[in-house]
């Protein structure tokens, strides 16, 4: 079956070899990232590293907007 073109009209070699590349430069970004923890805004202007990415769910961000607000009112 070689030479069967895909729906984007690719062969299935140059797709291989789309995927070998895009692999490869994802691959290449991850030496750069580091998964950390939040701890909060304060910490994180402190602490962080531009190296650093944290993840968490919508409602966890809401939340800790929610607090930081909270927080810099207070100081105000």
């Amino acid at each position: 079956m070689s030479g069967q073109r895909s729906r984007w009209g690719l062969c299935a070699s140059q797709c291989q070899k789309s995927k070998q590349r895009l692999s490869k430069e994802l691959s290449d970004c991850v030496v750069y990232c580091k998964s950390v923890r939040f701890s909060g805004f304060k910490h994180s202007r402190v602490h962080s590293k531009f190296y650093e990415i944290s993840s968490f769910a919508e409602s966890k961000a809401k939340k800790h907007l929610k607090e930081a607000g909270t927080a810099s009112q207070a100081l105000c």
